[in-house]
């Protein structure tokens, strides 16, 4: 970041400096809401809810989520690349996108 640019003497006046905070709230708002999300199909299914495939990735994409979000991140354990689930959550957001525009 900012410590590698000034050593390079890249100056980046004009940036966005609050991006790192605003894309942690959006990282949690989005975690919360699908925790909540899961946590409400498994009360309404219950186990059936694990019958369809995508459900069971939902699923791990979710906890996943919700151990980097709050439980790694908390205890500044560093989990590596996580790049992978990042696009699993984007696609389970599409899915979601597009469930409600069927509407």
């Amino acid at each position: 970041g900012s410590i590698a640019d000034a050593s390079l003497g890249i100056d980046q006046t004009g940036t966005w400096r609050s991006a790192d905070s605003a894309f942690m709230i959006v990282e949690y708002l989005f975690g919360v809401v699908f925790l909540v999300e899961l946590l409400l199909n498994l009360y309404a299914f219950r186990w059936a809810y694990f019958r369809q495939i995508f459900n069971v990735v939902d699923t791990i994409i979710v906890i996943v989520t919700t151990l980097e979000v709050f439980v790694f991140e908390a205890l500044a354990l560093n989990m590596g690349n996580v790049s992978l689930f990042r696009i699993f959550r984007l696609a389970k957001l599409a899915r979601a996108l597009r469930i409600v525009r069927t509407m």
